[in-house]
């Protein structure tokens, strides 16, 4: 379950997340929300994400760019991440690969994101990206550079 406690930091907002005992801190960035990205499940090494349909997100064929898709994989890999690291540490997406399924023409896509694979500084996400009636749009993975080690 998620408990938000909200706090404005700028032109940043600044969620405070309990998973089990942990307090986890994220910070949303305006560009997140100028998507429409929600936050819908966190759990260790695991971030649920949405995106709903935007007319002003799709190209001239009327369906949502792929660039949106991918930042939303991105998003969701990075917070996955941040459910493993100390809040001090630093970590930045290397390489993000997706593979175009289906196109998003309407609703809304959710992006399931979990760290599959960690190992000193690189961890690798694995994300899959549905339509709301459960087809897969996307599959990507991304590989996370780590400034440090991760935490046991």
């Amino acid at each position: 379950m998620i408990r938000k406690n909200l706090k404005n930091k700028g032109c940043y907002k600044e969620y405070t997340i309990k998973i089990d005992s942990e307090l986890i801190s994220l910070k949303i960035a305006p560009f997140e929300e100028l998507l429409g990205m929600k936050l819908i499940s966190l759990e260790k090494g695991r971030a649920v994400m949405e995106m709903a349909f935007k007319r002003e997100l799709t190209q001239p064929a009327g369906v949502v760019h792929g660039g949106a898709i991918a930042s939303l994989v991105d998003t969701a890999s990075a917070i996955a991440m941040k459910t493993l690291v100390n809040s001090e540490r630093q970590y930045y997406t290397a390489e993000l690969k997706v593979r175009y399924l289906s196109p998003f023409r309407m609703g809304k896509i959710i992006a399931d994101a979990r760290i599959a694979s960690s190992r000193g500084r690189k961890a690798v996400g694995e994300v899959e990206i549905k339509e709301q009636h459960g087809k897969i749009i996307a599959r990507s993975t991304a590989t996370i550079l780590l400034e440090k080690e991760l935490k046991k």
